[in-house]
């Protein structure tokens, strides 16, 4: 599930003053069932996007939630991990976001796209952290496999 507002993130037009907070009251829900506000298990990491007031957190309960800054509006929230989420980090450029799991599996999600568009699947037991490079070409992440992986991610 991917839930967006009608201004993307992308468009450089989101609010970045606490003024601008009611634009992402205006929400659409891309999937069968609404994504509710609060997570439903304990949050297990944040991240903070590199230009902008958002603020991303991770769940046992298999989701990544973005909030705005400093209300906690929700401005989207991402379904598709099998098991909990512990590591989250924005590209640099501020324009995707990276996900680790207990599923073992490290996602990419693109907010243009409003989708997942990558999925590493390398790590043969949970990934517990992932991080961009400062340039963003770079994605790591280390694993309960007791290894550490990186990815050549380019512009994703």
């Amino acid at each position: 599930m991917y839930l967006t507002c009608q201004q993307e993130l992308l468009s450089g037009n989101l609010p970045t003053n606490l003024n601008g907070h009611d634009a992402y009251m205006h929400c659409h829900v891309h999937a069968q069932r609404p994504c509710t506000q609060g997570h439903l298990m304990s949050v297990s990491n944040m991240a903070l996007h590199p230009s902008k007031p958002i603020l991303v957190t991770s769940s046992d309960d298999k989701t990544w939630k973005m909030w705005h800054m400093p209300h906690g509006d929700l401005i989207m929230c991402g379904e598709g991990h099998k098991d909990w989420v512990a590591g989250v980090d924005f590209h640099p450029g501020g324009t995707s976001l990276a996900s680790g799991s207990g599923d073992s599996t490290v996602k990419i999600w693109s907010f243009e796209k409003q989708r997942c568009i990558a999925t590493f699947t390398d790590h043969k037991q949970a990934v517990w952290g992932v991080k961009y490079h400062d340039q963003g070409e770079w994605l790591a992440s280390c694993s309960l496999d007791h290894s550490v992986r990186w990815e050549a991610v380019g512009s994703c």
